[in-house]
């Protein structure tokens, strides 16, 4: 029994057992189970591509399982994405070919194999970087951090005295992942615009297809519940790579563990901030609950917002997949470029491209640096120039061809944009120091080795100033923070890589070990008030001001809408309030069903013009003010809305919906909520004017 155990816990696929079994904390046991074999599917299709892509002499098999998620599931949606465009969207249609490619893909590997080794180093013989007490501590590392998301996210959505409850950090980013993985199951590609219905949604969606195809199996009551395991395994995997990619360059232990958890833990002095402005004004001890600390420098100072890397894993997990492969390709360019083969630049220009689909600005970041690092890292003589002009077609072709394809077939990017541009950011400029030290924390003692050119990582280094071009240099006007927050990732970890290259040269004896200890250890005691904090914030519902409250009756309504009515149905809400409080356009998210006009922010986001937006936004706000039942009637039949909701939101803003229910030949009531100062209404637009009968 031992030793079946051991082999186990030394086996690469070891690090899903975790995450797993934690998810069971916030989710059913059959929505963890249909997940992990999802996962696995994914995996099975990206093992063999992933030894492709890592050098043979630096294979270890943790390395290699890990890569073939991120690299199984950018394959795996690709191949989703054609059968659905070929047969309509159906997981199972989608999942048993996925299955039986990875399968295929896996015996041809295993063939190959074993011919060119003669049959004698079978694939679980892999080498592995990591001794069986490494294993040990990364898996009590990537448990800690996934405990640390399960926390907040035990909270979402939770039902309370005032209605249920979603923090400021899951009312964003996690109401659009959920809304946009519940339409693609009942939608074509490229899919319909969940809050703007009859556009084309002008987003990178690729990522959610593999939960869409979870929720697709499992019904519409599993998307909250999938949306949290998908974020939870990818993030724990995101984490494993991490580590992994860490080992690869940092043999000193306590360097390669500082290193590990220094993006994560010790990434940021915001907190230390927040906690001096509550002494300084005299607030009481928990007075940080009035700020949300990921926004402070941008708030209080004016800053662009930077992301820590633990934000990426909370509730932006659709940049996961670009980073990983950031940290992959450190690890295929580390050797010199005459060493990379045309076909690793080949899968990783596919990889790129793929990767484009799935977070589109971190996509393009990422092709952009493979190809600078392929470009210049190697000796300088006309062959290996020649060579490397090769490699760069080879990985160039796949990301511009899909960009043509999102461009032109899937309409991803739209008709407008938000264009880049290239200007000093100002608040960077005038506050560097305050700026690079609130922001990137501890890793700000890597920025000495971007300069330090013989003993640095080649790759790393361009990583890291290109990012922080990019972070300092280029922005875009209409999002001045959007720049940073995704960029941030990439600078922040190869910033962390830097600092572990620097400590490895400055604690060359024991004396200077013995003083770079300390030194580390209080530098990131003071960043741990900022992880601490977001993590209280983030489990604080009872904090009214960042906290938003979905009535018990709306989300019976939402319930009813989701079950009862047709997947076509068009819904439409009051117009936008700019209440902090105001969750995002609720329909879109708790009722699945799209809706004629939401609110700005997915407006923004989605690429939406802002001269539609208020066109729609205009009309919506006279079908709730007009107290004509035919006017409102004739707006709503002219813009193919199906349905007009009346909820708690409308009842406060307009009153009750008197003159709607004197025409139930117009608007026939298809749920309602009665109660003393509380009427609320789902009305159905029928489709002609009939005549009133009578009396």
């Amino acid at each position: 029994m031992l030793p079946l155990a051991r082999r186990w816990f030394l086996h690469p696929l070891s690090f899903l057992l975790m995450p797993g079994l934690i998810s069971l904390t916030v989710a059913p046991p059959l929505v963890v189970l249909s997940v992990l074999l999802v996962i696995t599917a994914c995996t099975l299709v990206g093992v063999s591509f992933s030894k492709t892509l890592i050098p043979q002499e630096t294979q270890p098999s943790f390395l290699v399982w890990a890569a073939a998620i991120p690299i199984g599931i950018l394959v795996s949606n690709a191949l989703a994405t054609a059968m659905i465009l070929s047969s309509g969207f159906s997981a199972i249609q989608c999942l048993i070919p996925i299955g039986l490619t990875g399968i295929i893909c896996n015996r041809v590997l295993r063939l190959h194999n074993h011919h060119s080794t003669g049959g004698s180093i079978p694939d679980r013989d892999a080498p592995s970087t990591l001794s069986p007490r490494s294993v040990a501590v990364s898996l009590i590392c990537v448990s800690v951090l996934v405990i640390l998301l399960v926390l907040p996210y035990s909270r979402v959505g939770m039902d309370t005295p005032d209605g249920i409850a979603y923090r400021a950090y899951y009312s964003g980013d996690y109401l659009k992942h959920v809304a946009v993985a519940a339409t693609l199951p009942r939608s074509a590609l490229p899919p319909e615009n969940p809050y703007f219905a009859g556009e084309t949604l002008h987003y990178y969606w690729m990522f959610y297809l593999l939960p869409a195809m979870v929720i697709d199996l499992l019904g519409p009551d599993s998307v909250e519940p999938v949306i949290r395991t998908v974020n939870l395994f990818l993030a724990s995997v995101f984490i494993w790579i991490w580590i992994l990619t860490v080992s690869h360059f940092i043999r000193r232990e306590w360097i390669r563990w500082f290193v590990v958890w220094l993006p994560f833990a010790f990434a940021s002095y915001e907190g230390l901030a927040v906690f001096r402005q509550v002494l300084r004004k005299a607030w009481p001890w928990d007075g940080f609950r009035a700020f949300n600390v990921d926004g402070y420098s941008r708030w209080i100072l004016g800053h662009p917002e930077i992301d820590t890397v633990f934000r990426l894993i909370q509730y932006n997990v659709q940049h996961i997949i670009p980073t990983a492969l950031c940290l992959l390709f450190l690890v295929v360019l580390q050797p010199r470029s005459r060493n990379i083969r045309s076909q690793q630049a080949l899968l990783m220009g596919i990889l790129c491209g793929l990767a484009i689909g799935h977070s589109g600005f971190l996509g393009s970041f990422l092709t952009l640096w493979t190809g600078i690092c392929l470009a210049v890292v190697g000796p300088w003589n006309a062959t290996e120039i020649r060579k490397r002009v090769v490699l760069c077609i080879y990985m160039a072709v796949p990301p511009v061809l899909a960009l043509l394809l999102y461009r032109f077939v899937f309409d991803m990017l739209g008709n407008t944009g938000n264009p880049l541009q290239l200007t000093l950011v100002q608040p960077i400029a005038r506050h560097p120091i305050p700026f690079f030290v609130l922001n990137f924390g501890v890793a700000i003692l890597g920025f000495p080795l971007l300069f330090h050119r013989r003993h640095v990582n080649t790759p790393t280094a361009i990583l890291a100033g290109l990012s922080l071009i990019w972070v300092a240099g280029v922005m875009i006007p209409e999002w001045p923070s959007d720049v940073g927050v995704k960029v941030g990732y990439t600078l922040a970890l190869s910033l962390a890589l830097l600092t572990g290259h620097g400590l490895n040269l400055v604690t060359g004896t024991r004396l200077r070990t013995a003083i770079a200890i300390p030194v580390c250890f209080a530098a990131a005691i003071g960043a741990l008030p900022t992880l601490a904090m977001e993590i209280f914030n983030a489990c604080d519902i009872q904090n009214h001001r960042f906290v938003s409250f979905i009535d018990p009756a709306d989300w019976d309504a939402y319930r009813f809408m989701r079950d009862q009515l047709p997947i076509n149905a068009r819904i439409q809400g009051g117009p936008e309030t700019t209440d902090i409080q105001a969750p995002f356009s609720p329909i879109p998210t708790f009722a699945h069903r799209n809706t004629y006009c939401g609110d700005w922010m997915h407006a923004h986001i989605f690429l939406i013009p802002e001269t539609h937006y208020r066109i729609r936004l205009d009309q919506i706000t006279r079908m709730y003010q007009l107290h004509d039942p035919l006017a409102v009637h004739g707006l709503c039949r002219d813009a193919g809305i199906t349905h007009l909701y009346w909820g708690a939101t409308e009842f406060t803003s307009f009153g009750n919906a008197t003159h709607l229910l004197e025409r139930p030949d117009l608007f026939p009531v298809k749920w309602s909520h009665v109660e003393e100062n509380k009427q609320l209404y789902l009305f159905a637009i029928r489709p002609r004017a009939a005549p009133l009968r009578q009396p």
